[in-house]
């Protein structure tokens, strides 16, 4: 009975292992109920396993099952490999530097260890302790190399990391095997051995992956720098199109002039209220209105912000959508990233101009308002009466367009919520206007 619960309970420490370091180094955390599920899941897999003594295949069942696990919480298979065969290696090297801690430092062998139940659990637990410093600090490393976006990122970019700790995993549980195998007793030498073989895969393992983030984070630099210009190109152009505009405008006003005094020296002033109603007023107005809407956008000083907000009003302005915009001190500098204040910029507008079509009248209101302490910005939009509550469209997988297509929203959310303190957004929908308030305070 002793031996049984000793059992259940370092299965059950194994398990919870594998699910603080699932937690520990993945960039969005996991649900307490996914964590619980994770941990049910691995614990009847790993202590069914155990009672038939096929422990051997703990690890490649472990990770498969985790990575199904994780896929249908995350939808991403690349990065649910990354995470799941990065946790085994954590484990593998835990366990490998609790060994050499009992081996060297207390001096027991390796079968007084698993003789012992007592020592056994010790060893599990120290497993669990040494688990959640090294994922603590790879989460860490994560964080201060500005992984998250390469580590979350979909796609053949996650190719290459993937295979390199597949390749690990497989090297380092195949020599586990081959050292079980040929030599048939775990003494000091084969703990060394054991430690110093996942220790160099590791570390091979970290600098081959911040290799390649530092190569996709210049990649996705490169990439932004052509959107910035592509779009610094457009908003010139823009410019270019509303001086033709207003210089066409000067080149009729002689003609105009001449128009009205004609009609002035015939004295008929009908004909005269017919072409202002029917001719000059439309056209002016529709010449004046345009030039406004983009000469406020002068108040951004921030180039690349102001172009790419230049190119989002194009998009909805192409769409038939009306769009105000009201700016009026002048904006010089934002503390948030310019990359992250674009995309979360962008998510709204996005949404906004998707909204709007959808409805009769299509309107979105532009707002920045410069404060002592702050800069807000405020997007409006109509939409039907039919859309859901705030707290629905937060959601990962919420899309007017259809299933898992709505992720701009929660992907702001984690954006604010990882990166900035001194960010804060309320939502709300009134009389079928969506409105967003987005107030970024100065950082101290």
């Amino acid at each position: 009975m002793y031996s049984i619960i000793s059992n259940i309970l370092y299965v059950l420490i194994v398990t919870l292992n594998i699910a603080v370091i699932i937690n520990n180094i993945t960039m969005s955390k996991l649900a307490w109920k996914h964590t619980l599920g994770l941990i049910v899941v691995n614990f009847i897999l790993i202590y069914l396993l155990s009672i038939y003594h096929k422990d051997i295949f703990s690890v490649p069942f472990s990770t498969i099952t985790t990575i199904i696990y994780l896929y249908t919480i995350f939808k991403k298979i690349a990065y649910s490999i990354l995470i799941s065969v990065s946790t085994q290696i954590i484990f593998a090297l835990s366990d490998a530097f609790a060994g050499i801690i009992f081996m060297f430092i207390f001096r027991l062998d390796y079968s007084e260890i698993t003789n012992n139940k007592i020592i056994y659990l010790g060893i599990a637990f120290t497993i669990l302790l040494l688990a959640i410093i090294l994922s603590k600090l790879l989460n860490l490393f994560f964080k201060r190399s500005k992984y998250a976006v390469f580590i979350e990122t979909k796609g053949k970019n996650l190719i290459l990391p993937v295979l390199c700790v597949i390749i690990s995993l497989i090297s380092i549980y195949s020599f586990l095997l081959m050292v079980k195998g040929v030599l048939k007793t775990y003494n000091k030498l084969v703990a060394i051995m054991n430690f110093s073989i996942i220790c160099i895969f590791t570390l091979l393992l970290i600098v081959i992956t911040y290799l390649i983030n530092n190569n996709y984070k210049e990649r996705l630099d490169k990439e932004y720098k052509d959107k910035e210009l592509l779009r610094l190109n457009e908003y010139t152009a823009m410019i270019e199109n509303q001086s033709n505009d207003l210089r066409k405008f000067k080149h009729d006003y002689a003609n105009i002039i001449k128009i009205i005094g004609y009609y002035i020296d015939l004295g008929d002033i009908n004909k005269l209220k017919a072409f202002y109603k029917e001719e000059l007023f439309p056209q002016s107005e529709k010449i004046i209105t345009k030039n406004m809407s983009f000469t406020k956008l002068q108040n951004i000083k921030i180039n690349p912000l102001k172009a790419f907000i230049s190119s989002k009003v194009n998009i909805a302005e192409k769409r038939n959508i009306r769009v105000n915009i009201e700016i009026e001190e002048d904006v010089t500098e934002i503390s948030i990233g310019l990359i992250d204040l674009c995309r979360i910029i962008g998510v709204f507008f996005d949404n906004a101009i998707e909204a709007a079509e959808l409805c009769q009248e299509k309107f979105i209101d532009f707002v920045v308002i410069k404060e002592e302490n702050n800069v807000v910005f405020i997007i409006s939009n109509s939409c039907l009466e039919s859309t859901p509550p705030v707290h629905g469209l937060y959601k990962k997988d919420f899309s007017t367009k259809g299933n898992n297509r709505g992720i701009g929203l929660k992907s702001v959310m984690n954006i604010i919520h990882k990166n900035y303190s001194n960010v804060f957004l309320n939502t709300t929908i009134e009389n079928s206007v969506f409105k967003q308030e987005f107030i970024i305070y100065r950082s101290k």
